[in-house]
């Protein structure tokens, strides 16, 4: 009697415990498959964002999963100064390169899901531009390349979205074009993306040295604006052209131009490895001294130059 007891008891403690795990399992699994059910992430799109737009970027939220029913929370750095809403779209025109972000809550289970997204600002108003006239194609490195920089000289953005770049020689012969507009990215044009190497139509030979002209253009949302000058490509001229010494130079410098005719006068300068001018004065000797008293020591470009001829060479000062 007693082992039947025992033994029926145990069979029923088995069954009751093994009902126990399967209901363990089950709770599990629909925990899990709730979790699943309810978890959700956002993705974050925006239309009319290229830097040749000049419309209204609108930002999109686009949620996967969870259970339908979300709040909205759009936050924004640098932050705006307009409420951004609650809705899953928003339309924006930010001044500045500005990173948005949407936090997104489930409302069924407050579980919030986030996503970034960086908009560039609509490109408009003055642009913001420094033109060198100046610089020396010779392949050694410093200044070879004629690079259109920003109003401070440096490499941020020019405001501008579109450019078109002429350059001609003395004889109005076209020795560069080029016309390009910025599709992608947030910034558009930026310092040192406008250049030139120095080549015949950006791929030939160097070009000779001497006086050219550019034309460059800039397009924005407000309209576009024309920048025109003379560009000064300094090579290095053959001894017999430009003579100067000594060279390293201390407080003066003898400059021989062995290509003056008639007593025609001509213009000496010099100039820095960026192109910008530091001394200049007229000459009407085939030999000239030139006072360098009130110049740094450095490494410099030094030409002689008339309304049809130039040629320039490297000057090194050493006080």
């Amino acid at each position: 009697m007693n082992e039947n007891y025992n033994s029926t008891a145990s069979f029923f403690g088995d069954l009751i415990l093994c009902k126990i795990k399967y209901l363990m399992l089950f709770m599990t699994l629909t925990a899990l498959m709730h979790f699943q059910a309810i978890a959700h992430t956002v993705a974050l799109s925006a239309t009319n964002s290229a830097p040749n737009s000049c419309s209204s970027r609108v930002i999109t939220a686009t949620v996967t999963g969870g259970s339908g029913n979300y709040t909205y929370y759009w936050t924004s750095e640098p932050a705006s100064s307009v409420n951004l809403g609650n809705n899953p779209t928003i339309t924006v025109s930010p001044s500045v390169t500005t990173t948005y972000t949407a936090a997104v809550m489930d409302n069924s289970n407050s579980n919030f899901a986030t996503a970034s997204i960086d908009i560039g600002k609509i490109l408009q108003g003055s642009f913001s531009v420094s033109i060198p006239n100046a610089f020396t194609p010779n392949g050694d490195g410093v200044n070879d390349t004629w690079e259109v920089l920003d109003g401070s000289g440096g490499n941020n953005q020019l405001n501008a979205y579109k450019y078109t770049l002429t350059i001609t020689n003395s004889s109005s012969q076209v020795v560069y074009n080029k016309t390009e507009t910025i599709t992608s990215g947030t910034e558009g044009l930026v310092g040192g993306y406008i250049s030139w190497s120095g080549r015949l139509n950006g791929t030939g030979s160097i070009v000779p040295a001497g006086f050219y002209q550019y034309s460059l253009r800039l397009y924005n949302c407000s309209g576009n604006q024309l920048y025109e000058g003379t560009l000064f490509v300094l090579g290095v001229s053959s001894a017999t052209s430009l003579i100067v010494y000594p060279n390293p130079a201390d407080d003066y410098v003898e400059v021989m131009y062995t290509e003056m005719e008639n007593s025609e006068p001509y213009n000496i300068q010099i100039r820095d490895q960026n192109g910008n001018p530091v001394l200049s004065q007229q000459a009407t000797d085939k030999v000239s001294t030139v006072d360098l008293q009130g110049v740094s020591e450095g490494n410099y470009i030094i030409s002689v130059y008339t309304s049809e001829d130039l040629h320039s060479s490297q000057l090194i000062i050493d006080h």
